[in-house]
């Protein structure tokens, strides 16, 4: 059987945390636990010392794996690779604990953390009821109508830019430029950036904030056709113009209700826990030390506390008293580092404290409510702390094993895989093509009467397309290869020729008229573009065969034993292939689209596909 080293087991545990982590028992209803045990029989499948790993357990494990996890398991070799892989979770839980890795102050702290979320996660999906909240059409509609500025869509810009190395290089194509040079052809030649190279150097609209700072203050200084000087950012240096310009609009109503309605219904859910909290807040003795609260207050107005020296003793003085619990100055301070600094910005100031040490008190109360309940002691808490132990004991355990030279490698080692695997960094041809998205079939013919009858396919596309992403640019689609759209989509795009108009193309999305505007070969990928890739394929393999080496090490300290028949019929049940039957292997292949180094950075939209577009 194949080994798939770390990286699956790895993948594994990322899988089984992310369930720990959210898959919450939405009822509220604890499961009795003669039904849970039930679940978990079977024949054994796997025996570690005194551990049995029965095919309830298995069948449990693999029912709880998310659909993007479960697939790497499909199939005999993959279900084979499951249970080897939570054979080695359980060796090397029982090792990590026989090493007294589950002492570690550290990892009772993460334990503690973890416990007090799930507590309190568990508490608030059995009382507040969140599934019912409904926001009607009409109040999204009164939404809109009394908050107009939030539905103004600020200016917006369309601009061009030539990313080079160096400044020296920069100033060279900006007076190739100034001399009267076609910025879009020198964008295609000297460009780094060769994702928007390919376009002339077109990045789209946007607008202010969403680009790189340096970048941003230096576009928007720019008129409509203007071409700015040389600009330094962490990427390099880019060479500017502005091509178009957008004024200001009001957002309609339509587009937007969804959103409104998504907003108002976070708030009602909001706001029915904050009344379960209220509610549950009155039978406990709540009392806040002003004099100290105003004390810390005065260190942190208008800023959040930094990294103390470590001979700095924490300030165990309590502000916030919930019976025998408090919340104390370290406490906060604590909470405060932890934050990341998109979200600490959010508690500076008096306001921002006050909120902060306000939403500690609601956790403590849930915390409290949560034991009083008896949620720690239901045994489905119980096996997520136990599962939240096992995950959090092996990444140490891992850690603490794995040496970063274990995966180095040579320059010499990169070479000759790519010399050796040839096929594997071949590009496949690729074509660009442009479309125009409409709804019926009727509107598509239209579009291409029009087209037939001397129209530019670009000022068709402009006019008639729904999908406003591409039909701003012409309809162009840039390049992609086989497969990258949707099948009806690219059944017909890849049998155009250059220049040729398709007929009606029914997707999902529409229906779409297609023309190709150009046609790229399959190439070989140069070594200085696939070193990156290669050295980082080959460091992998050297992780998992340190890994194995490792493994194998430990597991001879164990009693390990496999069922073969109970294992057979584990994979006979979830599989039609059968256990002498083997499964097809797969390739390695390129990695295509990625965007380059040097791109700059268009905000949380930046790659987005727009509503109605085929990839």
């Amino acid at each position: 059987m194949e080994r798939f080293g770390m990286k699956k087991l790895l993948m594994l545990i990322l899988a089984v945390m992310m369930l720990v982590s959210c898959n919450d028992d939405k009822s509220g209803v604890p499961k009795k636990e003669g039904a849970k045990e039930g679940a978990k029989e079977g024949a054994t499948v796997i025996k570690v010392n005194d551990v049995n790993i029965t095919t309830g357990v298995l069948q449990e494990d693999l029912a709880k794996l998310p659909p993007n996890y479960k697939s790497a398991f499909a199939g005999k070799d993959g279900l084979l690779s499951f249970v080897d892989e939570i054979k080695r979770r359980e060796v090397l839980y029982l090792e990590a604990k026989k090493q007294g890795l589950d002492k570690d102050p550290a990892f009772a702290k993460r334990l503690d953390e973890f416990s007090r979320l799930n507590l309190v996660n568990s508490l608030i999906s059995k009382n507040v009821n969140t599934t019912d909240i409904k926001v009607t059409p009409e109040e999204a509609k009164d939404y809109y109508d009394k908050n107009p500025k939030e539905f103004i869509v600020p200016d917006q810009i369309k601009a061009s830019h030539i990313l080079l190395k160096t400044e020296e290089e920069a100033k060279k194509v900006l007076d190739k430029v100034k001399n009267g040079g076609d910025f879009a052809a020198i964008a295609k030649e000297n460009s780094v950036d060769k994702v928007s190279g390919e376009k002339g150097g077109d990045l789209g609209f946007f607008a202010k904030g969403q680009l790189d700072p340096t970048f941003d203050e230096a576009v928007f200084k720019l008129k409509k056709g203007e071409v700015g000087p040389v600009v330094k950012t962490n990427f390099g240096y880019h060479v500017i113009k502005v091509v178009d310009t957008k004024a200001s609009s009001k957002m309609e109503y339509e587009p937007s209700k969804a959103m409104i309605i998504q907003y108002l219904t976070s708030e009602k859910q909001k706001k029915a826990f904050d009344e379960y909290v209220s509610r549950i807040e009155k039978g406990y003795n709540v009392q806040i030390d002003q004099k100290a609260m105003d004390s810390f207050m005065s260190k942190y107005t208008g800023s959040a506390p930094q990294e103390k020296a470590a001979a700095t003793p924490p300030d165990t003085t309590p502000i916030v008293k919930i019976g025998e619990a408090s919340i104390t100055a370290a406490g906060i301070e604590s909470e405060l580092l932890k934050l990341p600094p998109e979200v600490k910005q959010f508690f500076k100031g008096k306001e921002g404290m006050t909120k902060l040490i306000e939403e500690m008190k609601k956790t403590e109360l849930l915390n409290l409510e949560a034991k009083k309940a008896g949620i720690d002691k239901s045994p489905e808490y119980v096996a997520k702390v136990e599962e939240f132990k096992k995950v959090n004991l092996i990444n140490t355990l891992v850690r603490k094993a794995f040496k970063p030279e274990m995966a180095q490698v040579t320059p010499d080692e990169v070479k000759a895989y790519y010399d050796n695997n040839s096929k594997d960094f071949t590009q496949p041809g690729q074509i660009k093509a442009s479309h125009i998205l409409v709804k019926t079939e009727a509107e598509a013919l239209a579009a291409a009467e029009k087209i037939k009858k001397g129209a530019s396919f670009v000022s068709v596309a402009k006019t008639d397309s729904i999908d406003k992403m591409t039909a701003d640019k012409g309809g162009d689609l840039g390049f992609f290869s086989k497969g990258q759209m949707e099948p009806s989509f690219d059944d017909a795009v890849f049998k155009l020729k250059t220049g040729e108009v398709s007929a009606p193309v029914k997707t999902t999305f529409g229906y779409h008229i297609i023309t190709v505007t150009d046609i790229k070969p399959p190439k070989k990928v140069d070594f200085d573009a696939a070193k990156d890739m290669i050295n980082q394929l080959l460091s992998e393999q050297k992780k998992n065969k340190a890994f194995d080496d490792y493994y194998l090490g430990i597991e001879k300290g164990y009693s390990v034993m496999v069922d073969k028949k109970a294992l057979d019929e584990f994979v006979i049940k979830n599989t039609s292939v059968k256990p002498d039957q083997g499964a097809a292997g797969h390739g390695v292949n390129v990695p295509q689209g990625a965007l380059p180094e040097g791109h700059p950075p268009v905000g949380s939209q930046g790659g987005a596909l727009p509503e109605g577009h085929p990839k």
